[in-house]
């Protein structure tokens, strides 16, 4: 099995506010009435008021009858048939939560092919990981609690901490986020970078991009070619994080996948083959260039209110970090 989400990835994570990080799998063996677990974590927002939601999403999954994938949810559990999940084309579901998560895999084709059942030979997929730290308003929405300090910027600005009263047009959806304050803090054309690149026993590296001062670059897609038997392996160092995506290129493919990396020094991609092929590997990514804003700075912890009061007076930079901090901006 390639490398799955965990507790490592999730601390990496936090301290970007959002982030969406693609995940395969293989399982090979499963026996009739046999699971295979994907990923657990738990715990990590610790006591008092949650701030980080971590939502699976995008699961794709080989179209094998009887195979059920069980995911938990905090405390509601999810059983979709995988055949159900169109093959190539992942279920867009979001299955969240702010103190456990986990995602399995059951083979009970002994319910459809009896009396035995079947043992799958390989069970493959893919799946997402999006982690959030939420605004105030998010979590005013979905019931996980407020903090004190929450009631307070919410009610500064007018609009209270009642569920059954609140403005319809709040809270922002996150793609909606990303369109207005990343995308359009773009300050050159994305960066397409195509090409065949040689893969060894040894992981070399293919490229590195490095963010100037006051940028921000985001991984929006990766995309290789490969075959199985090479076992060719892709991998992205986002600053301190080595490792951070991991993908076998057979089961990413000329498609790609999606994702929303974000790096402050540099994206680092290499590639490795535990066999490795005669011809390149075709590699294809996508990354975003930004400029930092006020509201990317301080959801990014680059600025404080303090500083945001420095740079636009006590009063305004008051409201500016309420409003961050709340979800209007």
């Amino acid at each position: 099995m390639s490398s799955s989400f965990g507790q490592t990835d999730l601390t990496a994570a936090q301290p970007y506010w959002y982030e969406r990080i693609p995940y395969a799998f293989s399982a090979s063996n499963l026996a009739a009435s046999g699971a295979v677990p994907i990923f657990a974590v738990q715990g990590w927002n610790g006591g008092g008021a949650p701030s980080t939601l971590v939502s699976l999403r995008e699961v794709t999954v080989d179209p094998w009858p009887g195979v059920i994938a069980q995911i938990t949810a905090d405390t509601q559990t999810y059983r979709p048939y995988v055949d159900s999940l169109a093959h190539q084309r992942p279920a867009h579901g979001a299955w969240a939560a702010v103190r456990n998560l986990s995602f399995q895999l059951s083979n009970q084709t002994a319910t459809v092919l009896p009396p035995a059942g079947l043992a799958i030979p390989v069970l493959r997929g893919r799946y997402q990981v999006a982690i959030w730290q939420m605004p105030a308003f998010e979590r005013l929405l979905r019931g996980t609690g407020l903090s004190p300090t929450d009631t307070a910027y919410l009610d500064a600005l007018g609009f209270g901490t009642d569920a059954n009263n609140q403005k319809g047009w709040y809270p922002t959806p996150i793609s909606a986020v990303i369109e207005r304050t990343y995308a359009n803090r773009q300050i050159a054309p994305p960066i397409a970078w195509a090409q065949g690149v040689t893969a060894t026993a040894q992981s070399s590296t293919v490229l590195t991009l490095t963010a100037r001062p006051n940028q921000l670059l985001v991984l929006r897609e990766l995309a290789a070619v490969a075959p199985p038997e090479a076992g060719v392996t892709l991998t992205v160092d986002r600053d301190n994080d080595a490792g951070h995506v991991v993908l076998p290129a057979d089961q990413v493919g000329r498609d790609g996948v999606d994702c929303f990396v974000p790096a402050l020094q540099h994206l680092t991609f290499k590639i490795q083959a535990q066999n490795p092929p005669a011809s390149r590997v075709p590699l294809r990514l996508t990354v975003w260039v930004l400029s930092l804003s006020n509201i990317l700075r301080a959801r990014l912890g680059l600025l404080t209110e303090a500083g945001l009061q420095r740079l636009l007076g006590t009063s305004a930079g008051t409201k500016f970090w309420e409003d961050v901090q709340v979800g209007v901006n």
